[in-house]
């Protein structure tokens, strides 16, 4: 009798021992909907970092642009003023970092050019500068990018930039012009450069840009001889590498 009371408590305790491991192993595993739901959230996000990744290396780079914009020269000399329109021809580079895929930074060196042989008509009440001129300035600064996509894709963006610099400008206005005379008649002027605009970057690599900018030289007094200078509203085409 005693030997089948110990058979039987044995026999209880055993069961209780696999009861108790069995709860445990209940309690730690999770049903196979839970599991499908947590790898599901756990995926997306691990996608959703990629993708943002992915964005940021292909916005960044090294890029060269090329543009076209234009400038009012005015002069007041002998009583009478003077104004003129030329063409600028823009060259710009540099490298860029975009932050994530809406916020990024631009470096740029700039170099803007302007001849009298490519003018806008002038104003009515203003005579056309009767001698040849040149116009050059070389700045480098920084921009802030700020774009959203269009699309879900995220292949193209619109968006706005600002940026601010330092430029030294060169403006030679002579009846005599000539190449050498530049650093004996020139007009030459250093100081802060502004910018901002609008950008459309279509699939990374192009990106078109309507700025404008205020010059160094927007206003100086040369030699009793009123010299002003407009804003320079430019179109660009930018190539990123």
């Amino acid at each position: 009798m005693d030997k089948i009371l110990s058979i039987f408590l044995a026999g209880v305790i055993f069961f209780n021992i696999l009861g108790a491991q069995e709860g445990e192993f209940d309690f730690v595993l999770l049903e196979p909907a839970a599991l499908e739901r947590d790898c599901t959230t756990q995926c997306d996000g691990i996608v959703q970092v990629k993708q943002e990744q992915t964005l940021v290396r292909k916005k960044s780079g090294k890029y060269f642009s090329i543009g076209l914009g234009g400038v009012g020269i005015k002069k007041n000399h002998s009583s009478k003023d003077y104004e003129s329109f030329p063409a600028v021809f823009l060259l710009k580079s540099g490298a860029q970092t975009f932050f994530n895929k809406n916020i990024g930074i631009r470096g740029f060196f700039a170099l803007d050019i302007a001849s009298g042989a490519a003018d806008y008509k002038p104003g009515k009440n203003l005579i056309k500068t009767p001698s040849p001129s040149f116009f050059s300035i070389f700045s480098l600064g920084v921009d802030i990018l700020a774009e959203f996509s269009l699309s879900k894709k995220h292949g193209h963006f619109l968006g706005l930039f600002a940026g601010l610099g330092g430029g030294v400008s060169l403006y030679m206005d002579n009846g005599d012009f000539d190449i050498f005379d530049l650093f004996v008649d020139g007009i030459y002027t250093a100081g802060l450069l502004a910018q901002g605009g609008l950008s459309l970057n279509i699939s990374f690599n192009h990106r078109i840009e309507f700025g404008v900018k205020a010059l160094p030289n927007i206003k100086r007094i040369i030699d009793s001889q009123n010299f002003e200078m407009s804003l320079l509203p430019y179109v660009m085409y930018s190539y990123k590498f």
